[in-house]
C-alpha cells in the first residue's frame, strides 16, 4: 500500500511543482547545448527529495529509525545548492564550496573511505588521508553524475538501474525501503521527462543528490558486512559516470579549455548524433553499462 501512496504522491508532486515553475516562468531555456525544443522545468530533483524527506519525517514521528536521519543534512545542502543553481544559475565555484561542505559532513557522519583492498592486498588510510581521499572521490562522483544528465532518460535509466542493482546486492539492508521508494519516484520522473510537450528534468537539485544517495545506500548496505572495501562498490555503481568524467576532462584539458565548461562532448551526446534518438541512446548506454557492471561484480566481488 505504501508503494502505491508513493507512486500517487510522485505523480501529483510532478504536476504541482511543474505548474508552479511554469507559472513563474522558471524554465530550462533552450540554447545551443539544449537537447529539447519544448518547455521544460527542472523539478524532478524536488520531487525525489521531498518524497524521501517526508518519508523520513513520518518515520521520525512514528518513532522508528531504520537508518541515521542525520544523512539528510548533507543531502539537504546539496539539494538546496542544486535548486538555487536551477533557478538562478550560480557560479560553479560556489557550488563546489557547498559540495565540499556536504562531503565533509557526510564523512563526519561516518561515511568515510578508509580501506582499500585489491587482489588480496589491503591498505588502511590514516585519518587525514582517508578524509582527503573521501572528499576527492565524493566531489568527483557528484560532478561525474551531473555530467551524464544531458539527454532525455539518460540519468533516469542509469539511476533506476543502479538502485535496482543495490537492492539485489543488499537485499537485507535497513535502507531497502528508501531505495525502493527512490526507484518509484525515478520511474515517475522518467515518464514526465519523456513528455512531448512539457518536460521535467532532474536539474542540479536531482543530479547532485542522486550520487550522494547512492553513496549512502552503499555504505548502509555494507554496514553489517565483512567486506568494507567501499571503493569497489563505488567503482561498480559509478563506472559509466567515472569513464565519461575522465574522458571529457582529459579532452578539455588537451584542448586548453576549462574542465568545468559545459559542452556536447559527452558519450551520450556522441552516441545520440549517430542514433538520433534520446530513448534509444539512453537504452543502449544503460544496457551496456549494466553488462559492464555485472562483469565487474563477478571479478571484484563475487
Amino acid at each position: 500500500m505504501e508503494y502505491i501512496v508513493v507512486l500517487i504522491c510522485a505523480v501529483l508532486s510532478n504536476i504541482f511543482f511543474q505548474k508552479i515553475f511554469l507559472n513563474k516562468n522558471i524554465i530550462d531555456k533552450v540554447n545551443h547545448r539544449s537537447s529539447h525544443s519544448v518547455k521544460a522545468t527542472r523539478t524532478g530533483g524536488i520531487v525525489l527529495y521531498m518524497t524521501l524527506f517526508i518519508y523520513t519525517v513520518f518515520l521520525y514521528l512514528d518513532g522508528f529509525q531504520p537508518y541515521d536521519f542525520s544523512i539528510f543534512i548533507p543531502i539537504s545542502i546539496l539539494f538546496v545548492t542544486g535548486l538555487y543553481d536551477d533557478i538562478y544559475n550560480v557560479d560553479f565555484g560556489l557550488k563546489f564550496i557547498f559540495q565540499i561542505i556536504a562531503a565533509k559532513i557526510l564523512i563526519d557522519l561516518g561515511f568515510v573511505i578508509d580501506v582499500f583492498s585489491i587482489f588480496g592486498y589491503q591498505y588502511e588510510f590514516e585519518r587525514i588521508i582517508s578524509q582527503l581521499v573521501s572528499i576527492f572521490i565524493y566531489l568527483s562522483l557528484f560532478n561525474a553524475y551531473n555530467f551524464i544528465d544531458g539527454i532525455d532518460l539518460n540519468i533516469h535509466l542509469e539511476t533506476i538501474k543502479n538502485f535496482i542493482i543495490l537492492v539485489l546486492i543488499f537485499n537485507n539492508s535497513s535502507i531497502k525501503t528508501l531505495i525502493l521508494f527512490s526507484i518509484i519516484v525515478m520511474c515517475v520522473n522518467a515518464f514526465f521527462n519523456f513528455s512531448k510537450k512539457k518536460k521535467v528534468f532532474m536539474g542540479d537539485s536531482g543530479s547532485l543528490i542522486i550520487p550522494m544517495l547512492l553513496i549512502i545506500f552503499i555504505f548502509e548496505g555494507l554496514r553489517f558486512s565483512d567486506d568494507q572495501n567501499v571503493i569497489k562498490y563505488l567503482f561498480i555503481i559509478f563506472v559509466y559516470p567515472i569513464i565519461d568524467l575522465i574522458r571529457v576532462v582529459f579532452i578539455r584539458v588537451i584542448n586548453k579549455k576549462s574542465p568545468f565548461k559545459a559542452d556536447k562532448s559527452h558519450l551520450h551526446h556522441l552516441l545520440e548524433k549517430f542514433i538520433n534518438s534520446h530513448a534509444k541512446t539512453s537504452s543502449i548506454i544503460v544496457t551496456t553499462t549494466c553488462i559492464i557492471q555485472l562483469i565487474l561484480y563477478k571479478l571484484l566481488i563475487n
